[in-house]
């Protein structure tokens, strides 16, 4: 394997995979004559998305490994595939703690709730991801367990994009509080109420959504001071600071690989503060896992925070005895969730992945889960060639060692593109079951019918929670034989 650079500047932080594959390749040839091609060369575009998608466009690539939204291309290679695949869930972040040094309107839980109404899921969808989207008011977008959230979301059905609603409300609250609207304009003390925005200049979605959202916010009267930056910045400006002491009210957060968490596990995860993923303090966890701002929290959120995370622990430890226990305990925490408004649903991104017709081998991972993520390369065939050539928006912005952990997205999905994993989860559960395996992709088509599966297959079944066997006449797309 070869790792460079566009411009000619050679990176070498991809010379441990390549040592590393060539024990995988001896493993597997015998049985699946793996890698498919004799060599892959990973070109880095240093976070600059246009030149990635410009080599694309003059086939100089074979595609361009980040999700970007399809409004980026200007024009497609006679022939490209595009490979429709859940990428990401988007959510609006929001500090619910008055911070030391000013005024934070968002403190307040019926001012973070109303701005449920001018977050426009719709226009996000439909405006942002062009379509390619679902639009989502929880953490869920997709999942198998919003099917047993209907009583949930049920409750929340009146909610849309109603900016009069939400002005009147915030006014309602804010005024009660000691704030005043002159002009068209939030003062507190004298001084503009100003919301401070960080804004991932290195994301397109997030920094072209995070550009109407402040539009809104601008709109509602407050001032609104944008902090930009990347990856690197966003980790240790926002979730490396104490929430009651810093300069950040809103950031608009991308979970990558959403479908790998396991379903109870998102609302834990991130609704409550066991996974040290949360700007504000239970009993159980601490803000951003670090932070004990416990004394700074209005007594309703640290209540909501407390109810959460002990809901989250009967369901980490297994300690419920019913099907019906476990869903009601996942509806309690998204209910708490969504009234607390910490973590503001938008949805999540079904984004193409264009690729150039040469190329085969591309389908969902088997080998980082059994649901769609995008891509496992030594798969990958380019025609008549020997090698394929991959970009990738950065080769990593960390530490490239897997003997010690990886320290960013980027080295981890080009990781997890190359080497089977260690563990899966169980369905439905957070245990992990480690596992060797090879396998084999008997039949691929585009056709959802193509393969017909035997009646003594097993499925996991969502609604009954349960391994079953598969219905009569049931009908698939692939066929994958593994070898455990």
């Amino acid at each position: 394997m070869k790792a460079g650079n566009k411009f000619g500047k050679v990176l070498s932080l991809l010379v441990l995979f390549a040592m590393l594959i060539s024990s995988l390749y001896v493993v597997s040839q015998s049985a699946n004559s793996l890698p498919a091609s004799t060599s892959i060369t990973i070109i880095s575009y240093n976070g600059n998305d246009a030149n990635g998608i410009l080599a694309f466009e003059h086939g100089q690539i074979g595609f361009y490994a980040y999700s970007v939204p399809p409004s980026e291309y200007t024009a497609l290679p006679p022939g490209a595939k595009a490979y429709l695949m859940p990428a990401t869930y988007y959510d609006v972040l929001v500090n619910p703690l008055n911070t030391s040094f000013g005024f934070n309107p968002f403190q307040f839980q019926e001012v973070r709730f109303a701005l449920n109404f001018i977050v426009n899921r719709t226009y996000f969808v439909d405006n942002i991801l062009h379509g390619y989207g679902i639009p989502s008011i929880t953490l869920y977008a997709g999942e198998q367990d919003v099917l047993h959230l209907q009583n949930t979301l049920a409750k929340y059905a009146y909610i849309h994009y109603n900016f009069t609603y939400a002005n009147e409300t915030i006014y309602r609250v804010l005024t009660a509080h000691g704030a005043q609207y002159v002009n068209g304009k939030w003062y507190y003390n004298g001084k503009p109420i100003v919301v401070y925005v960080f804004v991932r200049t290195d994301a397109t979605v997030r920094r072209e959504y995070a550009e109407y959202f402040i539009t809104q916010l601008e709109k509602l009267g407050f001032t609104v001071q944008q902090v930009q930056g990347n990856l690197q910045k966003e980790i240790s400006f926002v979730y490396g600071s104490d929430p009651a002491n810093t300069t950040w009210d809103i950031l608009i957060e991308a979970w990558g690989g959403t479908y790998g968490y396991y379903d109870a596990g998102l609302a834990e995860g991130l609704y409550g503060t066991l996974a040290g993923d949360a700007p504000f303090t239970s009993y159980y966890g601490l803000s951003f896992g670090t932070y004990n701002d416990s004394k700074y929290e209005p007594q309703l959120l640290l209540k909501e925070a407390n109810e959460i995370d002990n809901w989250s622990l009967i369901l980490a430890q297994s300690q419920f005895t019913s099907e019906q226990e476990y869903y009601q305990l996942e509806n309690d925490i998204v209910n708490v969730g969504i009234n607390m408004s910490v973590r503001i649903g938008l949805g999540i991104s079904l984004i193409p992945q264009y690729v150039l017709p040469t190329i085969s081998g591309v389908y969902p991972s088997y080998a980082q889960g059994t649901l769609l993520n995008f891509q496992t390369y030594l798969e990958i065939a380019n025609g008549s060639y020997p090698n394929v050539t991959i970009g990738v928006r950065y080769l990593s912005q960390g530490s490239a060692n897997p003997g010690v952990g990886f320290t960013d997205a980027y080295t981890d999905e080009i990781a997890n593109g190359l080497f089977a994993p260690q563990y899966l989860y169980v369905p439905g559960s957070g245990y992990q079951i480690p596992y060797i395996y090879t396998y084999k992709i008997v039949s691929l088509s585009p056709n959802s019918s193509a393969v017909k599966v035997p009646t003594n297959a097993l499925w996991w079944n969502p609604s009954k929670q349960a391994v079953t066997y598969v219905s009569p006449n049931t009908t698939a797309q692939m066929a994958v034989i593994y070898n455990l």
